[in-house]
Order: C-alpha cells, then sequence, then structure tokens
C-alpha cells in the first residue's frame, strides 16, 4: 500500500491566462466595396473606412455558417460532403443615429437635407472592419469583411427611455480569393 500524497494539481500555464481576451470595446468601419484592406490589427485604415459610431453595451456578433450537401452512395452511406455556400454572419447594434448608420440600415444615404428615401428591397453593400479591444491587454482583434451585405435589420423599438436601435446582420460572402474575411490579432503599446 502506496503511503504517498496525491500531487496537487498544476498551477494554471501563464501563457494560457495572458491569452484570454476581455471585451474592453470595438469599433465597426465601412467603406465602398474595393477600398483597399488592412493587412494587420493595428495598421492605420484607408480613409474611405467611416466609423459607423457607438455600439451598444453586448458588442457585436460574428457568426461563420455554411451549407452543405452530403453524396451518399447506393448503400446510403455517406462518401463526400460539400460545402455549396458559406458566410461570416455579423450582428452589429449601432446605437447612434447618423448620416451612416441609417444609410447601413435603410440601404440608401440620405440626402444633404436628411431625406431619405426608402425602398426595404434594397440593402447597403460594402467592405467592413470590426475591431475587438483588449484595453487591459492591450491586444486588438480585427476582422475584416472585404464584401458584406445587409441581410437583416433588427426590429427598431420608437418609444421607451432607451436608445435608438439600428441593428443590422451582415453577411461577407467571398472575395476574389475565395475567402470571406480575414482576422488579425496583435497587441499594441
Amino acid at each position: 500500500m502506496s503511503t504517498s500524497t496525491p500531487e496537487a494539481p498544476a498551477a494554471p500555464n501563464a501563457s494560457e491566462a495572458n491569452s484570454v481576451l476581455v471585451y474592453g470595446g470595438g469599433f465597426a468601419y465601412r467603406a465602398p466595396k474595393g477600398t483597399a484592406l488592412p493587412t494587420s490589427a493595428t495598421g492605420t485604415l484607408d480613409p474611405a473606412f467611416v466609423d459607423t459610431g457607438e455600439i451598444g453595451s453586448d458588442g457585436y456578433t460574428v457568426q461563420p455558417k455554411a451549407t452543405s450537401k452530403t453524396i451518399k452512395n447506393a448503400a446510403g452511406k455517406t462518401v463526400r460532403t460539400l460545402f455549396t455556400d458559406a458566410s461570416i454572419d455579423v450582428g452589429l447594434p449601432l446605437i447612434e443615429t447618423t448620416a451612416i448608420t441609417r444609410q447601413v440600415w435603410w440601404g440608401t444615404p440620405p440626402d444633404e437635407d436628411g431625406k431619405l428615401s426608402i425602398d426595404p428591397t434594397v440593402a447597403d453593400e460594402g467592405a467592413w472592419v470590426f475591431d475587438f479591444i483588449d484595453t487591459v491587454r492591450k491586444v486588438r482583434k480585427r476582422l475584416v469583411l472585404p464584401d458584406a451585405s445587409v441581410t437583416d435589420r433588427d426590429e427598431q423599438k420608437n418609444g421607451g427611455d432607451d436608445e435608438l436601435p439600428w441593428g443590422v446582420t451582415l453577411s461577407g460572402t467571398r472575395d476574389a480569393d475565395g475567402f470571406a474575411g480575414y482576422e488579425y490579432v496583435e497587441s499594441y503599446a
């Protein structure tokens, strides 16, 4: 019979703890399709990218989506799965009422007098950059969608004492290189 004492569990790896990112703020920028895209998390954006304003307190969501088709043989066994369509969906709860948020939500920009002609079948399209910032660890995670369109609009509640929401879902589709998006993670000073 062994009389040794059990070993204490290992302490968490310091590098693992340092790799946990916590949302300290975020930004979303929109530009016309074809605008030069950033190639790092901390590089300067092309001036065509416009800040879309404050994002709701829960931040934005990112969801990769793919549809597939299975191919079965005569015995019913799956022999191959093909991905037939793919996108990256971003839920973006914009809360400022500006020309750019109105354009993103309605699909057309307002004129110089603030008038916006509404056609619910028109969807805003553009290149997008989403920055997630961990202000304690000083890390920026940047998601770049070269070609994204509004595919859904959140219900807009006009009443009560809450902010007026301009929430949308954007779907990034594949670019000429076959990718729906690019992600960069870097430390900053």
